[in-house]
């Protein structure tokens, strides 16, 4: 008999993955929590965006006032607006990687 041993193949065995007990109550819960990040995503850049049109709307010539330097106020709310979606953006994609993508088996 050789004094090396081949190694038992396989290696110890591993644990059975067992499946959803129900997986249309998994995927409901999936459901439901990409709704509410969803309508907090709406929310928040429908707001702001609803806030920059009634503003434009009601003190329009004000837009025009310049507030830093030759930076008009319009222009400054306009790139406050764009800065807050791509924040809810970033936050968003950073909420469903966490709670979404381990229920889905996402690379994430």
């Amino acid at each position: 008999m050789s004094s090396l041993r081949r190694p038992l193949s396989g290696g110890p065995p591993r644990p059975a993955q067992q499946p959803p007990a129900d997986p249309a109550r998994e995927l409901d819960e999936t459901r439901a929590i990409q709704a509410a990040l969803g309508r907090t995503f709406l929310v928040a850049n429908g707001g702001g965006f609803a806030v920059m049109a009634l503003l434009a709307a009601t003190v329009g010539n004000s837009f025009g006032t310049r507030v830093l330097g030759v930076l008009p106020l319009g222009l400054l709310l306009c790139l406050l607006q764009l800065a807050l979606l791509m924040l809810t953006a970033w936050l968003h994609e950073r909420a469903s990687r966490a709670r979404v993508d381990p229920r889905t088996g996402g690379p994430w």
